[in-house]
């Protein structure tokens, strides 16, 4: 089933798909955020909105999922009249999503943003969200394919392909709307090589990102940080693009996915 379901899992490969953010203005959009979010998350944001926009999504009811107290970047862009909060770090009995206790079954959507990869089985917890969704309801789920261990000790799983991703939720009962993915070279070599997760400006100091340099030199702790965290990367990476999407080196993936309006139907892939 999982191979069958594969092979019809649209593959964004082409140019169109891969070049859609090169030359999009993140300093203006994201302001001081593009200091503190690693790169993807904002790559993740900007694919949600238009992910929204372009299926017409909207919610009365939305489950926000270990979000903190002001829920994910995500919320701010989705229309919703109610939001319930279910947050692990505050209530773990109640909220693990191994076996969660949510207040209704009929939300109309559910953002799981960078999660999945603590859960030691993502499978069961996505069945979970699958019941707390009304019939036609959506989930919205982001997860590194690529990290460092972080969290701990609760990180039990790194390594979601786009495919992969999408094969969970299709598993759980869900119609996959649209997956995604963004990585290249020099972010997975910082990753590892610096210890974290790059930033805008981790990535931008390379033939490509010149032009920018005039931004990062008005925020000079970032500047500084950048300096010297570079110092300690193989010279090729002063030369690589790390601001591109490179379809062979996934660092982040994502997922829209619809709980069938009719639960009993065959669920699988809409197509991307």
């Amino acid at each position: 089933m999982a191979r069958l379901f594969a092979e019809k899992v649209a593959v964004n490969n082409d140019d169109d798909y891969l070049r859609r953010y090169d030359d999009f203005d993140f300093r203006s959009r994201f302001g001081a955020l593009v200091d503190r979010l690693d790169f993807p998350r904002l790559i993740t944001v900007l694919e949600f909105e238009r992910l929204v926009a372009k299926h017409e999504i909207s919610a009365g009811r939305v489950l926000m999922l270990n979000g903190g107290p002001d829920g994910d970047p995500e919320l701010a862009l989705l229309e919703h009249r109610h939001v319930d909060r279910a947050d692990f770090d505050e209530d773990p009995a109640r909220f693990d999503l191994h076996n969660p206790r949510f207040d209704r079954s009929d939300y109309d959507f559910a953002i799981l943003s960078q999660t999945l990869e603590h859960l030691y089985d993502p499978g069961l917890s996505v069945a979970h969200l699958f019941a707390a969704l009304a019939p036609g309801g959506h989930v919205w789920a982001s997860v590194p394919t690529v990290s460092q261990q972080h969290s701990m000790p609760y990180h039990f799983t790194t390594g979601f392909t786009p495919i992969g991703f999408a094969c969970l939720f299709a598993h759980a009962g869900f119609e996959v709307v649209e997956s995604g993915q963004w990585g290249n070279n020099d972010y997975v070599t910082q990753t590892f090589a610096l210890g974290g997760f790059p930033t805008y400006y981790d990535l931008s100091l390379h033939w490509r990102g010149i032009r920018h340099l005039g931004w990062t030199l008005l925020t000079p702790t970032a500047w500084r940080r950048m300096a010297g965290r570079r110092l300690r990367l193989p010279v090729s990476s002063l030369v690589e693009d790390g601001l591109r999407n490179d379809f062979e080196r996934p660092a982040q993936t994502w997922v829209l996915a619809r709980k069938p309006s009719d639960p009993r139907a065959p669920a699988g892939a809409q197509g991307a």
